[in-house]
């Protein structure tokens, strides 16, 4: 069965393959795609993701972590992985990413941003964020609204910061 539709092939499916261009980017089942994506691509065209580009530092941020640089400047924590690459890039589906107005205690990954836009959709708010230059969209539950304009604290959990090759095709 072929679908473009994203919310029917997750709820649907047992399997996933997600084609870009007439190669196979990634295959499995839909959880794992949604949580692990493989390149930016399935990250960006399942669910709505933050794409970020940097370089691996060697900067300690916790066990089983590595810190990238990013090119903003900032510094971002993920789960270790191999990739043979230092230019990489990492994904935040917006639905991860956390406002407050102070910084968690026991967040690894927390950034003053600015708050450029907000679009109030009833059961959801849509954020756009300025970090640094680096824009970031951060989608949650109205419970407590963040005004335009105002300097707020984002932080995402490094588990939901995923690691991967900044660009290209699986083979």
């Amino acid at each position: 069965y072929v679908t473009h539709d994203q919310e029917e092939a997750l709820s649907m499916a047992d399997r996933l393959i997600v084609m870009n261009g007439g190669h196979i980017e990634q295959e499995g089942e839909p959880v794992s795609i949604y949580y692990e994506p493989a390149t930016p691509f399935v990250a960006d065209f399942i669910g709505s993701s933050n794409i970020v580009h940097g370089r691996l530092i060697d900067e300690t941020v916790g066990p089983g972590l590595v810190a990238v640089r990013l090119d903003n400047d900032g510094v971002i924590a993920c789960d270790a992985k191999d990739l043979g690459s230092d230019r990489l890039a990492v994904a935040i589906k917006s639905v991860h990413l956390k406002l407050t107005h102070i910084a968690p205690p026991e967040a690894v990954n927390a950034w003053e941003v600015r708050v450029t836009r907000r679009s109030f959709s009833g059961d959801f708010v849509e954020y756009r964020l300025d970090w640094k230059g680096q824009p970031l969209l951060c989608r949650g539950l109205p419970d407590e609204l963040v005004e335009e304009g105002e300097t707020i604290v984002c932080s995402v959990a490094p588990e939901h910061a995923v690691l991967m090759q900044s660009s290209g095709t699986l083979p």
